[in-house]
């Protein structure tokens, strides 16, 4: 494309050349593109650099969305706005790998503590079964104040209308 182009300088200005490899990249990327979700993947975070968002979003659009909004945006960002963009949104995607790498290992670590719960120690004990407990408790807890300010709230209720009724006699 690069070759023709230049073989057609003396004819054609440098703006025509760069909208003529525009389009024919335009034209072989939409013939490459796959409904995988490595290529939705792809094009959430195209999109996302053109928009500059803070952090990834991943949507299922349609392809044809995807190269439209993606063809609208490409014209008008430009090359700094996406290495900002790209920077931005590598170090969101970092910390929330972390984030998920981290109660993964939480997860895995209380699993194994579990499966050798007769061999516990007292520290592990207060370490891996308390705090299941006490979240058990604290649900527990919360219901039966629920249930107690309902009844109490239903009771001040029926105690306000006897004590109108008694005025009315």
């Amino acid at each position: 494309m690069v070759r023709f182009c230049k073989r057609l300088r003396p004819f054609v200005t440098e703006k025509t050349i760069g909208r003529m490899i525009t389009s024919g990249a335009d034209m072989r990327c939409e013939e490459r593109v796959k409904q995988d979700d490595a290529t939705k993947c792809f094009f959430n975070v195209v999109r996302d650099v053109f928009e500059g968002a803070e952090s990834p979003r991943f949507e299922v659009l349609e392809n044809k969305e995807y190269m439209e909004c993606i063809f609208r945006l490409s014209a008008s960002v430009e090359n700094v706005a996406v290495k900002e963009g790209l920077l931005k949104l590598r170090n969101s995607l970092k910390e929330k790998l972390l984030l998920i790498d981290s109660k993964i290992f939480m997860n895995e670590y209380t699993y194994n503590v579990l499966q050798n719960f007769p061999k516990l120690s007292a520290i592990e004990n207060r370490l891996v079964v308390l705090p299941f407990v006490k979240k058990f408790l604290r649900g527990k807890l919360k219901k039966m104040m629920k249930k107690q300010k309902r009844q109490a709230s239903i009771g001040a209720e029926a105690s306000a209308e006897r004590v109108h009724k008694k005025a009315r006699h």
